[in-house]
């Protein structure tokens, strides 16, 4: 998800012409992600033994199916109150 909205910051404030943007898109973001997913997908074919798409199973199980469930469900407030601070600990000073 971060890439995306980095990916999408850099194409509309540093290109300000449309043919800046054209070949942005098709000579490096469309080749990476292209040969990106070719690769996943053989590693996922040799790993698994069949063509499968892990982002797709991931969604199925852990958003669809509710697995995710098993690990805990908190409010959306915690990861602003309790989950940062304690992944930022002793560096929280400089967050705020």
């Amino acid at each position: 998800a971060f890439w995306v909205y980095a990916g999408l910051r850099h194409l509309f404030f540093h290109f300000h012409d449309n043919r800046q943007r054209f070949t942005f898109i098709f000579l490096q973001v469309l080749p990476i992600g292209l040969l990106t997913v070719i690769l996943t997908s053989l590693i996922d074919r040799v790993c698994y033994g069949f063509w499968t798409l892990t982002i797709i199973n991931f969604f199925k199980i852990n958003i669809i199916e509710g697995v995710s469930e098993d690990y805990g469900v908190h409010s959306w407030h915690w990861y602003f109150t309790q989950g940062m601070p304690s992944i930022i600990g002793t560096w929280s000073p400089f967050f705020l």
